[in-house]
């Protein structure tokens, strides 16, 4: 109804009330209708005056309309690079009137940006449209180019086209194509050719004659038959500058103090669009005036590399793009990536110092004592010591986020973890990856730190050197340099004679103690209890000594208990009376007691001493927990008996959950970014409790090779053995760090291994431990083992080594038949590579398997396997194996987990004959590409994660086959351009992952086929847009906007570089 006509109404309805004489109950009514018709009148509609033959046409109008309103919508990445470009807009005028446009002009001048915004401002003009990009750079695989040619006709003719013959062009395609009206870009096109093969131009004409073509090139010659040639030329001054400024400042106009520094990198720059982002975003990250003449004379020396710069800016760019927010957004210059002029990329979570506990007390005094002498200049090492426990670790955490100690040495804070044995090379290399330096070969460690000490020497230094113990004092000797404003600080349970500049910390007062212990036992339960007893509080507090690891633990294990728990414990504790805190064995004795607390929970207690299998100072990942316990515990994996033990553990204060980044609803049980840490002090306790008793009543083994460690009571000795040894020690056969083994030293040790088992025993141990833990260092790989593993169900195996044997005793089928868990990790800086992989067969009863940061070269037969999980390995090989197909060597795999593997790009084919699979991964896989067509098979699939895949571009058709599965997760895909035509088919589909997938820009029309009960969609507000036009049709669905997860810290378990490949 036309608003001048309810207009009318209302006039009348006016004269009726004035006039009428009638009830009050029909003058009710009678108003009723008036404000009904007010409200009709204030809807907005579509006018229009045409009379139309049918609905049919009112409908195109309709949609043109919209089409139109829409064209200012320019997806968010080019609009960035609109400066100029309106000027280009106008000379190029209306592109209806040509058949073919060619702009061209030199690299990295805009021409791209041009044909966007042409192709995003009048798409809706044509029937058909499609953006080719990079043409030259999939021309050159010869693969791709059919590939690009489908893509472009199933886009124009909105169904899936496949083109049989090369080089001929069906008829019936032919003849559909010449239907359409089309707008067909192709973007960096060099040879003639390229346009033929795509748009049969000039010599066939596919598309309707008022169809347009645009063409981007270098080269002037190839466009020679279009009928518009158009240059670009280089930006004029103003627009350069203004460019330069929005990338570096995020501002029109540069700051005042910054204007001629920024007017000389635009003059450098030369009016080149793409030199302007370069360098605007590689200043970006400098703030201060002498930085940016650092960076600038930088540039102009390596003004030969402006290529290679480019590259590493365009990756840098794709990371922001990937987290959908300005680099700016990250808050300070520690929570994102920068530049470096040496062509690596900056890695702040390596080496970075950990956030401080929110609440702490009695540190305040000990900060400002330790700032004073950090804020002087000058070169100094301060010694922190004190017993475990007292804080040490969170007082430096604190210094090191203190605001004038950041203002003062901002980026150059390094915060380093030091394992009992210390390895000088992979601090190095933590530390060359921290400040994006390649790491100099041929060079020691002790010259790598100090070169790269010297590189950054500039500005003052901090070095937080954590958890130091004794026999470390040369590796701190050799981190002394004369640097002029240069700080070491040392948090050590020792004493070091030779640095006296030593800080000792004290426990906690009383009242600071008693402060703490109530923070810990939160206003529940028994709270209410403990002020009301407070002699009862005062007791507790005394028994710990004011030691604030101690009043955790206790508050944590009595937070909700009765009183008379309460008491019982304050009891037994005061048997011990008050500690000596300067006595480690004494307060790990106490600490014991603490797990008696948790004897009627044995299944706690025992999840508590499986954190000890794995080394210290690491993140636990959740996922191997959840894979022991289950197989351990009989838990149900599915209902999440694991994650109540782990709440339990955190709750008590024996553990803390760490979550480095939010992807997924917590009830889809998807833990990849999940980890437990443990105080070290924890888990020497749980060894020290675990080795209380004989060997061969341990429930779990924990054993460290090295070197300079055998495991004690393992290795007796025989007359002939002990020869052996002599002869062992006379041969060269070790190599120092960094070196190659010498043939003479490799055949040495292969004849010693082979004729000598280093772990050894006369007579077979018999063992009833269920998990076995075994770390082997470089340089050492015990041959053989003679002790009898016939219970073990859960074996661990972490690495510090590049090359890894897996044990010989893995060849007795009858020992490892109880096998059921496998856990491989790799915590050296690059990849190990797994030798005698055939041993793995002899896992007759495997039924997980976790294998981190290694090479696979093939899968080993495992008939019983249902889970497999692969994180940052080396697989390709292993997919291209035709002679291991999975799908004949893990016949029942049910969940398959492939994160940060960074050399897939194409799942095999013979993937989906695994037809078991429940549960498949792909995540984090930056060079996945494609999807296996044949996916379709996996008719059980109920899970697909596709997360963070971001070359991948498209999801099979044949997807909307699997009609089982009920979770797909598909966020951060960010060159995904559409879903499958036939998405409507999955009618099991019962929640979508879909952040940050901007470069979809509409959902399929079969989605009203989506008539399940109730669809989740989580994602951001980009995608909620388009869902909400689909909410009113179907009104199943429930759209959850989340919230960006914008973190590094999910990087901070993978130190290493992702890619090793």
């Amino acid at each position: 109804m036309y608003g001048s006509r309810v207009g009318a109404m209302l006039a009348a309805f006016d004269d009726h009330i004035a006039n009428a004489t009638e009830s009050e109950e029909d003058m009710e009514r009678v108003n009723e209708w008036r404000n009904i018709l007010i409200r009709i009148a204030n809807l907005a509609g579509f006018h229009s005056s045409q009379n139309y033959r049918d609905e049919y046409e009112c409908v195109e109008e309709i949609v043109k309309d919209i089409l139109r309103k829409l064209e200012h919508l320019i997806p968010c990445d080019i609009k960035r690079s609109l400066v100029g470009i309106d000027n280009h807009i106008r000379q190029i005028g209306n592109i209806s009137s040509h058949s073919a446009i060619g702009i061209w002009g030199g690299s990295g001048i805009g021409k791209t940006t041009i044909a966007s915004v042409l192709y995003y401002k009048n798409q809706s003009e044509f029937a058909g449209w499609y953006f080719a990009a990079n043409v030259r750079e999939k021309w050159e695989k010869n693969t791709e180019r059919n590939v690009l040619r489908n893509e472009l006709v199933s886009h124009i003719l909105q169904d899936k086209t496949e083109i049989p013959t090369p080089d001929i062009l069906p008829a019936d395609i032919k003849r559909r194509l010449g239907r359409k009206r089309v707008l067909i870009v192709l973007d960096d096109v060099n040879k003639p050719e390229q346009i033929e093969y795509l748009t049969g131009r000039p010599h066939d004409v596919w598309f309707n004659p008022k169809s347009v073509i645009i063409v981007t090139t270098t080269d002037n010659q190839i466009i020679k038959d279009c009928t518009l040639q158009y240059k670009v030329g280089k930006l004029n001054d103003n627009d350069a500058l203004h460019l330069f400024s929005f990338r570096a400042f995020k501002t029109e106009t540069p700051p005042d103090v910054h204007m001629e520094v920024s007017k000389m990198a635009v003059s450098y720059a030369d009016g080149i669009p793409r030199a302007l982002k370069i360098l605007g975003s590689s200043f970006f990250w400098c703030e201060m005036i002498d930085e940016w003449k650092d960076e600038f004379e930088e540039l102009k020396r390596n003004a030969p590399q402006v290529e290679q710069m480019e590259d590493v800016c365009s990756q840098n760019e794709e990371l922001a793009r990937f987290f959908q927010v300005e680099r700016h957004g990250f808050g300070s210059r520690n929570d994102g990536y920068e530049l470096q002029r040496s062509g690596g990329t900056q890695r702040p979570d390596i080496c970075a110092a950990p956030q401080p506990p929110e609440f702490t007390v009695g540190l305040d005094s000990h900060v400002d004592e330790l700032k004073r002498q950090l804020l002087k200049g000058g070169f100094s090492v301060i010694v922190l010591t004190g017993a475990g426990g007292l804080g040490k670790s969170t007082l430096a955490q604190k210094l090191c986020w203190d605001k004038y100690v950041k203002e003062k040495f901002k980026d150059n804070i390094f915060f380093l973890t030091f394992p009992k044995t210390p390895d000088l090379e992979m601090i190095a290399q933590n530390l060359y990856q921290r400040v994006g330096y390649e790491v100099p070969l041929f060079l020691s460690p002790e010259d790598k730190m100090k070169n790269l000490l010297r590189k950054i020497g500039k500005k003052p230094i901090l070095l937080v050197l954590d958890d130091v113990w004794s026999g470390s004092e040369s590796i701190i000797e050799e981190l002394k340099l004369g640097l002029k404003d240069y700080k070491i600080l040392v948090t050590s349970r020792f004493r070091f004679p030779r640095f006296r500049n030593t800080y000792p910390l004290e426990s906690l007062s009383t009242e600071d103690a008693t402060t703490l212990f109530h923070h810990f036992v939160p206003e529940c339960g028994c709270y209410d209890n403990c002020q009301d007893h407070k002699d009862l509080v005062e007791k507790m507090v005394k028994i710990c000594g004011n030691f604030p690891l101690f009043l955790k633990l206790v508050g944590g294990s009595l937070r909700g208990r009765t009183t008379d728990i309460w008491e019982t414990m304050q009891k037994r504790w005061s048997k011990f009376g008050e500690f000596a805190i300067d006595d480690n064995a004494d307060l790990l004795d106490k600490l014991g007691v603490l797990l008696e607390v948790l004897g009627t929970e044995e299944i706690i207690r025992e999840c508590f001493m499986d954190l000890s299998l794995f080394p210290e100072d690491q993140k636990i990942p959740v996922a191997a927990l959840i894979d022991m316990w289950v197989e351990l515990h009989k838990l149900d994996e599915d209902v999440g008996d694991v994650r109540i033990y782990i709440e339990k553990l955190t709750t008590r204060n024996l553990a803390d959950l760490v979550v480095t980044r939010r992807l997924a609803d917590d009830l889809d049980k998807y833990y990849n970014y999940h980890f437990i840490t443990q105080h070290d002090l924890l888990r020497e306790i749980a060894i020290k409790t675990n080795n209380s008793v004989s060997v061969d009543t341990r429930k779990r083994l924990i054993v460290e090779f090295s070197e300079k460690n055998l495991p004690e009571r393992w290795t007796e000795e025989t007359p002939e053995s002990s020869e052996r040894r002599l002869l062992t020690d006379c041969l060269p056969i070790r190599r120092t760090s960094g070196t190659e083994e010498t043939p003479q030293q490799s055949s040495a040790r292969r004849l010693l291994l082979g004729c000598l088992p280093i772990w050894t025993k006369d007579k077979p141990q018999k063992n009833i431990a269920r998990r076995l833990s075994i770390s082997i260092g470089e340089n050492f790989n015990p041959s053989s083992c003679n002790i009898e593993f016939t219970e073990v169900v859960v074996l661990v195996l972490n690495l510090r080594t590049k090359n890894y044997g897996l044990p010989d005793f893995m060849k007795n089928k009858k020992e490892m038949e109880k096998v059921k868990v496998l856990i491989v990790t790799n915590y050296d800086s690059l990849l190990a590579k797994l030798e005698n992989l055939n041993l793995l067969r002899f896992l007759i009863n495997l039924r997980r398997m976790r294998l981190e940061k290694v090479s696979i070269p093939f899968f080993v037969e495992l008939k019983k396997l249902k889970k497999l999980s692969l994180f940052m390995c080396s697989v390709n090989q292993a997919f291209g194996s035709s002679s291991h197909r999975i799908s004949k060597s893990l016949p029942n795999l049910e969940e398959m987990n492939v994160d940060y593997c960074n050399d897939v790009v194409n799942l095999p084919e013979w993937l989906c004959d695994i037809i078991f699979l429940k549960k498949l991964s792909i995540t984090n896989c930056h060079k996945l590409s494609s999807l296996p067509e044949q996916i379709s098979k996996l008719e059980n699939l109920e899970v697909l994660r596709l997360n963070s895949c971001t070359d991948l571009e498209e999801l099979p058709d044949s997807i909307s086959s699997l009609h089982r599965l009920s979770i797909l997760d598909i966020s951060y895909c960010v060159s995904l351009r559409k879903l499958p035509d036939n998405f409507g088919d999955l009618h099991g589909l019962r929640k979508v992952y879909m952040n940050c997938c901007g470069r979809i820009w509409e959902l399929p029309s079969s989605i009203t086929d989506l008539e399940q009960e109730r669809l989740d969609i989580i994602c951001d507000e980009e995608a909620a847009a388009l869902w909400e036009i689909w909410k009113l049709v179907l009104g199943n669905i429930k759209i959850t906007v989340s919230k960006l997860d914008i973190n590094l810290n999910w990087l901070q378990r993978r130190f290493p570089k992702v890619s090793f490949f």
